[in-house]
């Protein structure tokens, strides 16, 4: 008995495209639905269905922002994340704790800068430091804060966020790049990502010790992959003078068995005001913080 065929994963075969399992199925569909977000949304989708490995600009609708997206997947997945979401909108009670002030933020994991530019859209006159630690997606951050005319505004730092200094190996796709570990990844129940990007390979990259960092900051938004959890549990961070933070938190490494109560309890302990979680993603999720 010959097996049946999906028509669809027929039709795609046919036209040079991988077929696809579920999960990668949804991966793919977020990255372009990132299309909306931008002014040439045709010419969008069309590199991110064409599945070959291009980098192109973009002006992001709206704010007129230019991004440089790598197609296909990821960055396109992330650029819809952060303006398709809610994750950095600041909220009220934040904005009244940040009032009043020229603004300092640091920017934990900031990819290719989607987040640097979501907070600068809302608070315009703030100061970044950008940290990325991947030198792919660092050297496209970097990129990101020349063309928008940022080089004055937002300083990019190539660097991996630890709580004391040393080297690194880092491993994964664009924005999950990660510290090396031996736990299940979302590239083990989407293999087709190895072929959306055959030159991801484990880099040794710098770290540095994070805290005074972002000890002066007025917000630190960290997105590090897992890594977050040395620097939330160190005594320094108690002693930040930051007035918000905004964490996305992760399974990998969390201390207990509720990644989200176990990153609220850190950040209850350094003395802010804790948000429900929000735009969770399994075990994964963001949250706001503030001092009253």
């Amino acid at each position: 008995m010959t097996p049946s065929r999906s028509p669809r994963g027929t039709r795609m075969r046919r036209a040079g495209m991988p077929a696809l399992s579920p999960a990668a199925m949804i991966v793919w569909a977020i990255a372009v639905a990132a299309a909306r977000h931008v002014t040439d949304p045709v010419r969008f989708a069309a590199n991110e269905l064409a599945f070959r490995r291009v980098t192109r600009r973009y002006t992001v609708r709206g704010s007129g922002r230019q991004v440089l997206i790598r197609h296909p997947l990821l960055d396109a997945y992330i650029l819809n994340e952060v303006l398709a979401g809610s994750a950095y909108e600041i909220p009220s009670c934040v904005r009244a704790s940040l009032a009043g002030r020229r603004l300092k933020i640091v920017d934990v994991g900031a990819h290719v800068g989607m987040a640097t530019l979501a907070l600068l859209d809302q608070l315009p006159d703030a100061e970044v430091l950008a940290i990325e630690a991947h030198p792919d997606s660092a050297r496209l951050l970097q990129a990101n804060i020349i063309i928008n005319g940022l080089g004055d505004q937002v300083t990019a730092v190539a660097v991996a966020a630890g709580v004391s200094d040393g080297v690194m190996v880092m491993e994964g796709h664009s924005g999950l790049a990660h510290a090396a570990r031996d736990d299940r990844e979302l590239t083990d129940d989407v293999p087709f990502l190895h072929r959306a990007a055959p030159d991801a390979k484990a880099v040794s990259v710098p770290v540095v010790d994070a805290l005074p960092l972002i000890a002066d900051a007025d917000m630190v938004k960290i997105d590090i992959e897992g890594s977050e959890w040395p620097i939330l549990a160190d005594a320094r961070f108690r002693t930040l003078s930051a007035r918000a933070v905004v964490l996305e938190y992760h399974p990998q490494g969390a201390p207990g068995p509720d990644p989200a109560e176990a990153a609220a309890a850190l950040l209850r302990d350094a003395g802010f005001r804790v948000g429900e979680p929000f735009d969770v993603r399994g075990d994964a999720g963001v949250l706001w913080a503030w001092r009253p």
